[in-house]
């Protein structure tokens, strides 16, 4: 029998459980053991294991749920949202700073999709294109922006930068608000919608890098000051980014 310092942290086993996730031991969709069964595994106490889970839950690997049990998820950008908005709005991230990102996730995404045109993926973009040129308020607008948008980068089947695009939603969904509010900014973008999907149908990648170049740097000459203030400030302060709180 183990003596008291033997005994497993809620720290070590939390370790041991992300490990066999992440080495697919455990899959995706997979319950875990109940908190008995666990705790007689480790031979430590259900608060011991309650704890472990709490952390696993909070790294997003599990999902629990009162009288069904604990379940691993899919990982996706969005588990990289929160503690990133966290961040810029410490670093005082301004526009530009997006702008930035999105140029090299965006302009790298569409370049690779207009290699691979793969015929799903290139009716997937119509529908959305479809869907865009079809919103009437500002709110769909932008949502149907972000959704083509974030088609393009899934098209390039690279899921790094789809992660890394979804990470980035609270911040391109706010500008793309702001954007759409804007009459200078919607009328000189959306009309290069239909102009990149020509390209990626066409098989044109340095085409389609240019034009996706050209559509997200129109927020360095179209958004006068905002481009250099802080995201907080440019939508934060008009309800279109929730930051949290510290």
């Amino acid at each position: 029998m183990r003596n008291r310092s033997e005994f497993m942290t809620p720290t070590e086993i939390l370790g041991r459980l992300e490990q066999a996730i992440v080495d697919g031991e455990i899959t995706v969709g997979d319950r875990l053991p109940s908190e008995r069964t666990l705790a007689e595994q480790f031979s430590v106490s259900r608060p011991v294991i309650r704890e472990a889970l709490r952390g696993l839950a909070e790294r997003g690997l599990i999902s629990v749920h009162p009288g069904r049990g604990s379940f691993v998820r899919e990982e996706s950008g969005d588990d990289l949202a929160a503690p990133l908005t966290r961040l810029a709005r410490r670093a005082g991230a301004t526009p530009r700073n997006i702008v930035t990102a999105r140029t090299a996730i965006e302009c790298t995404a569409v370049e690779t999709a207009a290699e691979l045109r793969s015929p799903e993926r290139l009716a997937e973009l119509e529908r959305a294109l479809a869907a865009h040129e079809a919103a009437e308020t500002t709110e769909s607008r932008a949502q149907t922006d972000y959704d083509f948008h974030a088609t393009i980068v899934a098209a390039a089947e690279n899921p790094v930068l789809a992660m890394m695009y979804q990470a980035i939603y609270p911040f391109t969904q706010g500008m793309m608000l702001r954007s759409q509010d804007d009459a200078d900014v919607r009328h000189a973008g959306e009309p290069q919608h239909a102009l990149i999907v020509d390209a990626i149908r066409a098989g044109d990648a340095d085409r389609a890098r240019e034009l996706m170049r050209r559509h997200i740097t129109l927020a360095l000459d179209l958004y006068g000051a905002d481009i250099d203030k802080s995201l907080e400030d440019v939508l934060g302060g008009r309800g279109r980014l929730h930051l949290p709180v510290d």
